[in-house]
């Protein structure tokens, strides 16, 4: 419907006045919303949503929005197409999406981004990026919960959190090099250790009103957690546990020991020492780098775990050689409380620099003290 098809019995079947009578089907749904507008226009466009019923052949999805023409100022009338590389996306990032047609509307501000089974409402102003922002988000929740029915009223993190690291993907997907993830790491922590953090083991109508914990927590904290456990397990480990993770609760309600489950079950580890701070504290992270010591061929790097999450230590060691020596040590050096590790590394020639968690994977509260740096032939913190 262009702008021209508007009006009574121009867009739709049957002369002025008549009736018309609209049915809906649908099958594994949770839940069931609508939209009619007679000012809106009518964009469509078809995605490929993956194999749905494994026979080798792709399937497609029809991709629907419905937005005002002055909509237009707000990047409306590229909504079919933030709509069809979302659903083209996740479907690729976790399993292909199960539904005949996904719908986005143009609706009151009061929407914001509000997601049903196929269909999102989505209200106010927005830009380019901030539209495509939340059609991703809210499409991405077609999986979490409308797939995986999770609870978001008990554990909101399960819906919202999962939902928002979904959404960083698709984002850093569609817009090379604008990073998602980066955004939700800051917003969580610029709430780390104030005493305004609350945990994520919480029923959701049991956060301090008024205030950011349940936002930052059940959203940004939740998604800086999943980068975590990637950086833990590794890029194609953790993605293989969190599809297994969604395929085995498809069209069922697990609970966060189901998903605590899944992961250490494909992981084959034990992973108690990551949920325990993550989900059931407000503990921090602060690794620093206390002391750099070289001779007889080798430098010792002294770690301090200052904070009370443990994790595990990423070291890149830059000598003046200009050979760099990425070291891994696991969180296992903390858990019998040690604060103090030192780790060992062979001849690199004189170590000029030495960082922890140079790709910034992990929340760290402090990093001016992850870095040492030599200067004028004498080593101390950057």
């Amino acid at each position: 419907v262009t702008d021209a098809d508007r009006g009574a019995g121009r867009a739709t079947q049957g002369a002025q006045g008549t009736k018309l009578t609209w049915r809906f089907r649908a099958q594994n749904v949770r839940d069931f919303s609508f939209g009619t507008s007679s000012q809106w226009l009518w964009d469509a466009a078809a995605a490929v949503a993956g194999d749905r019923d494994g026979d080798g052949t792709p399937d497609t999805t029809l991709v629907q929005t419905f937005y005002r023409p002055e909509a237009r100022a707000w990047a409306w009338d590229n909504a079919a197409r933030y709509a069809q590389h979302s659903v083209e996306f996740l479907s690729g990032y976790l399993w292909p999406y199960p539904y005949a047609h996904m719908t986005a509307l143009d609706g009151p501000v009061s929407c914001g981004g509000m997601e049903y089974p196929m269909l999102t409402c989505i209200g106010g102003e927005r830009d380019t990026l901030s539209l495509y922002s939340v059609m991703v988000h809210e499409i991405g929740h077609m999986w979490f919960p409308m797939q995986v029915g999770t609870d978001e009223r008990t554990h909101a993190w399960m819906d919202e959190g999962l939902t928002r690291f979904n959404q960083a993907q698709g984002m850093q997907a569609f817009f090379p090099g604008y990073d998602r993830e980066t955004l939700a790491r800051q917003s969580y922590l610029s709430i780390a250790g104030t005493g305004g953090e609350v945990e994520l083991m919480r029923h959701g109508d049991h956060y301090p009103y008024g205030t950011r914990a349940y936002g930052i927590a059940t959203y940004d904290k939740m998604a800086v957690n999943l980068m975590s456990l990637r950086a833990i397990l590794g890029d194609a480990a953790f993605l293989a546990a969190y599809r297994d993770y969604g395929r085995r609760w498809l069209g069922r309600h697990p609970t966060p020991y189901d998903f605590f489950y899944a992961f250490e079950r494909n992981a084959g580890r034990d992973l108690d020492w990551f949920w325990s701070p993550w989900w059931y504290e407000t503990w921090t992270l602060d690794q620093a780098v206390a002391e750099v010591r070289a001779g007889g061929g080798r430098a010792e790097i002294v770690v301090e775990d200052r904070g009370l999450a443990p994790m595990p230590i990423h070291l890149t060691v830059t000598a003046d050689s200009g050979v760099v020596r990425r070291v891994t040590v696991p969180a296992s050096v903390w858990l019998d409380g040690a604060r103090r590790h030192v780790v060992p590394v062979d001849s690199v020639g004189t170590v000029t620099r030495v960082e922890i968690d140079a790709e910034q994977r992990f929340p760290d509260v402090n990093r001016a003290n992850n870095v040492w740096q030599r200067a004028g032939g004498a080593g101390g913190p950057e």
